[in-house]
């Protein structure tokens, strides 16, 4: 049976996060290969073996490849184990690597690098910018001289949008070029995970050489008692402009004392609570108005690392900036069972939370929505008892329908994938 080819296009569209069956219906025909081949967003990956990128171009430059123009992804990395490769040229090979496959892949939009070092002749310009339809930059277990070096990568991406920052480090924290460089126009969305921070964002302040970043989203990760007063300064830059922002805090006080003083009522050591206390007072979200999304991670999260609880402290941060009716507040919590989220030592003062909903009875919502994201469950039975236990704990943001939402993601979750059959039944007229 002959399909018209915009049939196929509607059949694919809803397959398009099901690579499996993608591929099986690219087998189907040069009709189907070719209708399919767009949704499989193809991507490239290559590594410090010295045959990784060898037979990658050897792929690209055959006279049969037609897929090259279409991957829009580029991981570039290191080997962790480094036992068989000569690093002795390693700035060169990551350089002439990154050159070399940005003239065979045009089209590139998302491209990541990680477990590497980048030494201070590294040709940072005439490298980064041979991607120049990058919109993601993704940096990840990555070692620089200096911070200089992540800016200068950052400013040689001019179409940039979204930069992502984890497991990075750097021997200097100085900014050894002063010369004021511009941040890409477009950057709107800037994610700084395990990282100092402070180096960061101290260098996006106004009146430093580094000018232009004002996100739109900003992840910042688990932050740390030595980045909180550089972060308090940066959202007041941000003002406004901020819609959405996502941080969690780790119990795991880098001085190594966290437990060493407690609260006879809540279990929360001292200096956790004081790092709690400097935070609030360090970074008033009452200066981003515009606030769309708050997301609290690691409201719980399992209790073999979890020593105390910052739930107080960012309840009082939520009534500091409330009533906010467009604001959706967001609970990340890391559980596996019933267990993990009723812990005697780590409460959560669900009447507390309850009445962020309204100041009174007859007065309107005094946030938009509340969504629980629970990650890790390790069965349906315990997502049903957790699903069921925060809806009855929450019982006014329950009564007001579309307020209360909670999200289960499984253990080693997955999105469920949609078969062909199932594909067919969404599109009317063809089940």
């Amino acid at each position: 049976m002959d399909i018209p080819p915009e049939i196929i296009d509607v059949i694919l569209s809803f397959l398009h996060e099901d690579t499996t069956t993608l591929l099986h219906c690219a087998l189907v025909s040069r009709v189907w290969l070719r209708a399919s081949r767009p949704f499989c967003k193809p991507f490239c990956a290559v590594d410090s073996r010295p045959s990784s990128t060898p037979r990658l171009l050897t792929l690209l430059n055959h006279s049969n490849c037609s897929f090259k123009d279409l991957v829009t992804r580029l991981t570039v990395y290191e080997l962790l184990d480094r036992s068989d490769v000569d690093l002795s040229g390693h700035p060169k090979w990551l350089a002439d690597v990154m050159i070399t496959l940005a003239s065979h892949l045009a089209y590139i939009e998302h491209l990541v690098v990680g477990y590497t070092f980048i030494e201070r002749d590294f040709p940072i310009p005439l490298t980064f910018s041979q991607f120049r339809s990058v919109t993601k930059l993704e940096l990840y277990s990555i070692e620089l001289v200096s911070v200089s070096q992540l800016f200068d990568i950052v400013c040689t991406m001019p179409n940039l949008h979204s930069l992502g920052l984890d497991d990075a480090g750097w021997e200097s924290e100085l900014v050894e070029d002063k010369q004021t460089k511009l941040f890409p126009i477009g950057l709107n969305s800037m994610r700084i995970g395990e990282c100092y921070k402070r180096d960061i964002l101290s260098n996006l302040l106004p009146d430093n050489q580094y000018r232009g970043c004002v996100v739109e989203t900003l992840d910042l990760g688990l932050v740390r008692p030595t980045d909180t007063p550089i972060i308090g300064q940066y959202l007041q830059f941000l003002g406004p402009s901020l819609a959405h922002l996502h941080v969690g805090f780790s119990s795991l006080d880098s001085g190594g004392d966290a437990g060493e003083f407690e609260s006879s009522q809540l279990g929360l050591s001292a200096n956790f609570l004081m790092f709690l206390e400097d935070f609030y007072n360090a970074c008033d979200l009452t200066a981003n108005p515009q606030l769309k999304t708050l997301s609290f991670n690691r409201l719980v999260y399992h209790s073999d690392y979890q020593l105390t609880s910052a739930v107080p402290w960012i309840f009082a941060m939520l009534l500091r900036i409330l009533p906010r009716p467009t604001l959706q507040v967001i609970f990340v919590l890391d559980v596996t069972s019933m267990d993990d989220l009723t812990r005697a030592e780590y409460p959560i003062d669900w009447k507390a939370l309850d009445a962020l909903i309204t100041r009174g009875e007859s007065e309107s919502a005094k946030l938009g929505s509340l969504l629980f994201r629970i990650r890790d469950v390790e069965s349906v039975d315990a997502a049903r008892q957790i699903s069921n236990f925060i809806s009855a704990k929450l019982p006014r943001f329950e009564a007001s329908r579309g307020i209360l939402e909670v999200a289960i993601e499984p253990l080693n979750s997955r999105k469920r994938p949609t078969t062909f059959n199932n594909a067919l039944k969404l599109i009317p007229n063809c089940s």
